[in-house]
């Protein structure tokens, strides 16, 4: 009994790990936040000039 309970964590251990999701998931939201980073610098900056012009 304790042998099965061991192979059965092993291989939801091995299911977990091989799982790439998460990764992926994580990588679009580092790319949103970087994006969303540059868009917020590029309005600021062009706020900036406008009112230097205006």
């Amino acid at each position: 009994m304790k042998v099965s309970g061991l192979r059965r964590r092993r291989a939801r251990d091995e299911k977990f790990l091989a799982d790439v999701t998460a990764v992926s998931a994580i990588e679009y939201a580092l790319l949103a936040a970087l994006i969303s980073m540059i868009i917020i610098y590029a309005i600021s900056q062009i706020g900036s000039v406008l009112n230097i012009v205006f």
